[in-house]
């Protein structure tokens, strides 16, 4: 068995499994990269199998596998956090920063979660400005633990309901006042 980097081309990793065995373990932690995996039985007559999967049309496949992928279909509310779920993944980091509208950024939360979903605090999401929020996976097996690439950055631009209220409520006085209106009002 061979896992081939797809980005340098070079064998990272190759070993050899026990006769009648159909699952091996990797030994080591791979860095993140698309790999090609390559399997090649050995015969009785010392003899070895073509690498990869063959198909019953004699179709012939050398499967790719990914490792450390980054979780996709990344979704922040002012509720919640959701993605998608990352192939073996045995759980996730969650990473929340918080801009002002004057551009000051700061660090509000990092948490695991080992599900596809976070729900927030009611305090987190709670001042003006813009929140971004990035996920990666990890996996622990074996005592190896590998860790994926981040997602990519999901913002949220938040203004409270009271501020959007009020907001609205002086839009509409102001109005008023310009128009003359206001004193047939009262």
């Amino acid at each position: 068995m061979k896992f081939t980097s797809t980005s340098t081309d070079r064998v990272l990793y190759q070993a050899t499994e026990a006769t009648n065995r159909t699952s091996h373990r990797v030994a080591v932690t791979l860095p993140n990269d698309t790999y090609t995996v390559s399997i090649q039985a050995v015969l009785s007559n010392g003899g070895f199998t073509a690498p990869g999967i063959v198909h019953a049309d004699g179709g012939f496949d050398v499967p790719k596998m990914i490792i450390g992928a980054a979780p996709k279909n990344v979704t922040l509310s002012a509720t919640k956090v959701t993605w998608n779920a990352v192939d073996g993944a045995t759980r996730y980091e969650v990473w929340i920063n918080f801009s002002t509208p004057g551009g000051k950024t700061e660090h509000v939360l990092s948490t695991e979660a080992f599900d596809t979903e976070l729900t927030l605090s009611g305090t987190l999401v709670r001042r003006i400005g813009q929140y971004r929020v990035w996920v990666r996976a990890i996996r622990n097996e074996a005592g190896h633990e590998s860790t994926g690439r981040w997602s990519a950055a999901t913002t949220l631009d938040f203004v409270p309901a009271a501020t959007q209220t009020a907001s609205a409520l002086a839009i509409v006085m102001s109005e008023l006042a310009t128009s003359g209106m206001l004193d047939t009002v009262a």
